[in-house]
């Protein structure tokens, strides 16, 4: 009998939808790469014309992006400090596109609300 720690985990990547509680599919990630790598494959696997795709910071890539615009679908992408460049360019947009309104006045109107999660 083998002990625990001669077996690797299996790494997966997985999709799934909220409403129904129901995994969509998973797919295996090559020991030799990761996710980032594996998402696209899993992408065109999957029918997600429609849909809003969810990923998390650490897979936030132009690449992924585009592929899920390619499937006809929307995303929600996290963005971190880590990511600065990218952060600037959303800050930047927001406060000169979208935020025509001074940021207090926006507040008072209940209208603007800032969350940080320092936890990650």
């Amino acid at each position: 009998m083998e002990e625990a720690g001669d077996i690797k985990p299996i790494h997966t990547v997985s999709a799934w939808t909220v409403e129904s509680s129901l995994v969509l599919g998973q797919l295996c990630v090559d020991e030799k790469t990761n996710e980032i790598k594996t998402i696209p494959e899993f992408l065109d696997i999957l029918c997600l014309e429609g849909c809003i795709v969810t990923i998390d910071a650490m897979r936030t890539q132009k690449g992924i992006a585009r592929k899920i615009i390619h499937k006809n679908a929307d995303y929600i992408l996290q963005v971190k400090g880590n990511q600065q460049t990218l952060m600037d360019d959303i800050q930047e947009y927001f406060e000169k596109d979208v935020f025509t309104e001074k940021k207090d006045a926006l507040e008072k109107a209940g209208r603007y609300y800032k969350d940080l999660c320092k936890e990650h």
